[in-house]
């Protein structure tokens, strides 16, 4: 998952991109990365990383450097840095990696590390600039997560490929859209025959225990002003027959059936799985 995964969904909560190195589509050679705009110490950002199966970036390639910052030129950022994953830049046998691998690239602003109070021991990249500085790993910054993930199964959509996640955990719409978000993606939004037939075909392999799987959809009434939650009208519906009627009471959220895969309104508040996507560069 190199640099694809920024794990890349570009919500409110996360910025979430994939760099490939393979030649398959989520290949166990891609690197997911997630890049965070929030102010957390070193230590605070390698536990979030490591919760989530994976690590502070090891950036080990020009071009992996060139990709992150290619990404984050493209946001405004209010972090005045991001963490990436030493916290050993003046071990004696030179900077390492919180793997124990020694660097094989490096980015370092001119005149650094320097360590000038002499504990400056874990590496941040600048913004903007995105050079590598050392700093004391107390201080503050915004932070990029990393992890190799080829479980989720992709496919193209438009110039672009999705992956997708089916997790049959009850929540409400506005939880599973919230799950979706802290992990870097959206609840599923369907805009061709070709998506809905693909995920059809992850579902025939599952044994469901719920009856349905939120999809990113919650203002579904009135007709004229249904959409996705991203805002997009929809140009590709699968309704079940006579949905959505809204009945009995306001149903402005949608989800797909686990029994035929046709859609249906249900209340927001009911609770079901959902299914995450996760839009790759």
């Amino acid at each position: 998952m190199i640099l694809q995964h920024v794990f890349h969904t570009i919500v409110s909560c996360v910025l979430l991109i994939t760099i490939s190195t393979g030649s398959k589509p989520c290949s166990s050679r891609e690197h997911c990365y997630q890049i965070v705009d929030t102010n957390i110490t070193w230590y605070e950002a390698c536990k979030i990383c490591k919760e989530d199966d994976g690590h502070l970036i090891f950036i080990e390639t020009a071009e992996e450097q060139q990709a992150i910052a290619d990404q984050m030129q493209k946001r405004n950022f209010t972090a005045r840095a991001i963490w990436i994953g030493s916290a050993n830049v003046h071990a004696e046998d030179g900077p390492r990696w919180d793997n124990g691998e020694n660097f094989t690239y490096v980015n370092w602003a001119k005149g650094e590390p320097s360590n000038p109070p002499g504990d400056e021991n874990c590496a941040e990249m600048r913004t903007p600039g995105f050079k590598w500085n050392d700093r004391q790993c107390t201080y503050k910054r915004g932070y990029i997560c990393e992890r190799t993930d080829g479980s989720e199964p992709c496919m193209t959509v438009g110039n672009a490929r999705h992956c997708y996640k089916i997790d049959q955990t009850e929540n409400t719409w506005t939880e599973a859209f919230d799950i979706c978000c802290q992990d870097g993606g959206v609840l599923v939004t369907i805009e061709s025959e070709a998506e809905q037939k693909f995920i059809e075909d992850l579902m025939q392999n599952i044994t469901f225990t719920v009856a349905g799987l939120w999809i990113g959809a919650n203002e579904l009434h009135p007709e004229n002003q249904r959409k996705w939650a991203n805002g997009q009208q929809f140009t590709y519906v699968n309704w079940a027959q006579g949905e959505p009627n809204n009945w009995p009471i306001v149903e402005n959220c949608a989800e797909i059936l686990t029994s035929d895969f046709a859609w249906n309104d249900e209340r927001c508040s009911t609770h079901r799985g959902y299914i995450c996507e996760y839009p790759r560069l």
